[in-house]
């Protein structure tokens, strides 16, 4: 059975450039490429309140399209 490891980064402004610039990931070739998720919350949707913002950062950051 496949196992998946998410990663969730919180960068701050410069944050995105800093990480593109980084030597491990300058040296990759680009891509992008759309990912498409549901997420199941908690029985108190303690996670809803953030869901938007979170993505709404990540796509302002410019990391991420709708």
């Amino acid at each position: 059975m496949a196992s998946e490891i998410e990663l969730k980064l919180a960068l701050g402004e410069s944050g995105p450039d800093a990480l593109r610039r980084h030597p491990r990931l300058a040296a990759l070739p680009s891509r992008v490429s759309q990912l498409g998720n549901t997420y199941f919350d908690t029985p108190r949707a303690i996670w809803k309140p953030h869901a938007a913002p979170c993505a709404c950062a990540a796509m302002a950051s410019g990391c991420c399209r709708p």
